[in-house]
């Protein structure tokens, strides 16, 4: 790694040994997310990065619930595993894969600057990288939502978070008996910018979800404006 990603790297981890309370929020969703569970629940964090959501999402579940984190970038991988380690929380499951539509292997393509250095939390997943200096590809792996909850015999879900960059429509449609099943919350972030990338509009996740019968939702507290999306199941 350059310079630059071990320092990004040391940040992180140092970011991790700070107690919650003395740092801020990156954004409000954190702790409305937290707020939406409690002792004994279960949530997956879907592109949890570095583990914001991770973390909150592990103290509000406590010992008897459980946390799925997924995040396919190596490096955000360590970082978290390694804040997870240091806090005891050995309820979460942090998992080294990419979620999708169905299972097999695609690429992490992850964007570099002039440095040569690493954007981990804007990587895609995509069958095929750019082939240029600006972009690093991995090979990683992919699985659907619902093989992962069967996989982990999950008996309940309550939460699901998912930024992916643009990729949320394909995690969705993994997930689909998942949803039917269990009815969770759904946080999600949706902009044009990123699901054109794969042909996408945020207003066809929206549909999709509605013609499950999730319906956008705001929390108090939420944004009522924002890239951040919520939604229930209309009962």
């Amino acid at each position: 790694p350059s310079y630059t990603s071990k320092l990004r790297n040391w940040v992180r981890r140092i970011y991790w040994s700070t107690p919650i309370p003395h740092r801020r929020h990156a954004v409000p969703e954190i702790s409305i997310a937290a707020s939406l569970l409690h002792p004994g629940s279960v949530a997956v964090d879907v592109g949890a990065d570095v583990g914001l959501f991770t973390v909150a999402m592990a103290r509000a579940v406590g010992s008897s619930g459980i946390v799925l984190a997924v995040e396919p970038h190596p490096e955000s991988f360590t970082v978290l595993t390694h804040g997870l380690r240091a806090r005891g929380f050995s309820w979460v499951r942090a998992l080294p894969v990419a979620l999708g539509s169905k299972n097999g292997s695609t690429n992490l393509c992850t964007p570099l600057d002039q440095s040569g250095s690493e954007h981990a939390p804007f990587s895609r997943v995509q069958d095929t990288c750019l082939d240029d200096q600006s972009v690093r590809n991995r090979p990683v792996g992919l699985m659907t939502l619902d093989d992962l909850v069967s996989e982990h015999q999950l008996q309940r879900l309550d939460l699901i978070k998912i930024d992916v960059e643009g990729f949320e429509q394909e995690v969705l449609l993994g997930a689909r008996n998942s949803l039917k099943r269990f009815s969770p919350i759904l946080m999600i972030e949706l902009e044009d910018r990123h699901t054109r990338h794969y042909g996408r509009r945020t207003s066809e996740t929206l549909e999709l979800l509605a013609s499950w019968g999730f319906l956008r939702w705001i929390p108090a507290g939420a944004p009522s404006i924002g890239v951040n999306y919520w939604f229930r199941k209309d009962d």
